[in-house]
């Protein structure tokens, strides 16, 4: 539906995927996990809602959060 966009998704603090992206320490995208078994379940549902790349928050060396950012239309604007 037209207007109508993501509301919710919640991903495990403790899962595989995030263990991975905050081993990462740095942005990553999404189509990195491609074929990567769960993890590849968890980005596909944060592709699906139209993010492209994520990033890990981490304050003193403890993951508090994921920063989902969508993507972009090529002309350097988000789409």
């Amino acid at each position: 539906m037209a207007g109508q966009g993501l509301t919710a998704l919640r991903l495990p603090m403790d899962g595989d995927f995030m263990k991975l992206v905050a081993s990462s320490g740095s942005p990553v995208r999404l189509a990195e996990f491609d074929g990567r078994g769960i993890v590849a379940f968890e980005a596909g549902s944060l592709s699906a809602a139209g993010f492209g790349v994520v990033a890990p928050l981490i304050i003193r060396n403890h993951l508090v959060g994921l920063m989902a950012l969508g993507e972009t239309n090529g002309s350097g604007n988000g789409s």
